[in-house]
Protein backbone atom coordinates (compact mmCIF):
# COMPACT_ATOMS: atom_id res chain seq x y z
CA UNK A 1 0.00 0.00 0.00
CA UNK A 2 2.56 2.45 0.46
CA UNK A 3 4.32 2.26 -3.04
CA UNK A 4 1.01 2.96 -4.52
CA UNK A 5 -0.02 6.56 -5.77
CA UNK A 6 -3.53 8.11 -4.55
CA UNK A 7 -4.98 10.61 -7.15
CA UNK A 8 -7.86 10.63 -5.35
CA UNK A 9 -8.81 11.87 -2.01
CA UNK A 10 -11.60 10.29 0.33
CA UNK A 11 -13.11 11.49 3.26
CA UNK A 12 -13.86 7.92 5.18
CA UNK A 13 -15.13 8.22 9.39
CA UNK A 14 -15.28 4.94 11.22
CA UNK A 15 -17.87 4.08 14.12
CA UNK A 16 -18.14 1.24 16.24
CA UNK A 17 -19.66 -0.47 19.01
CA UNK A 18 -17.98 -3.26 21.02
CA UNK A 19 -19.49 -5.75 23.24
CA UNK A 20 -17.72 -8.48 25.21
CA UNK A 21 -19.72 -11.77 25.79
CA UNK A 22 -20.93 -11.89 29.53
CA UNK A 23 -21.18 -14.85 31.53
CA UNK A 24 -24.70 -16.27 31.01
CA UNK A 25 -25.65 -14.07 27.48
CA UNK A 26 -27.15 -15.19 25.01
CA UNK A 27 -25.45 -14.44 21.15
CA UNK A 28 -28.76 -12.21 20.84
CA UNK A 29 -28.07 -10.22 23.23
CA UNK A 30 -24.35 -9.98 22.85
CA UNK A 31 -25.47 -8.71 19.31
CA UNK A 32 -28.10 -6.39 20.34
CA UNK A 33 -25.45 -4.21 22.65
CA UNK A 34 -22.94 -4.26 20.40
CA UNK A 35 -25.54 -2.34 17.83
CA UNK A 36 -26.53 -0.51 20.56
CA UNK A 37 -22.82 1.05 21.04
CA UNK A 38 -22.88 1.18 17.49
CA UNK A 39 -25.43 3.77 17.34
CA UNK A 40 -24.06 5.41 19.89
CA UNK A 41 -20.82 5.67 17.92
CA UNK A 42 -22.53 7.00 15.22
CA UNK A 43 -24.61 9.78 16.95
CA UNK A 44 -21.87 11.34 18.95
CA UNK A 45 -19.12 12.10 16.59
CA UNK A 46 -16.90 10.67 13.93
CA UNK A 47 -14.32 8.31 14.01
CA UNK A 48 -15.83 6.77 17.26
CA UNK A 49 -15.66 3.59 19.34
CA UNK A 50 -18.98 3.38 21.86
CA UNK A 51 -18.61 0.66 25.25
CA UNK A 52 -19.90 -0.17 28.36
Amino acid sequence: MAALAFTHSIRLTVSMGLAQLRPGETGDSLIGRADQYLYEAKHSRNCSISHP
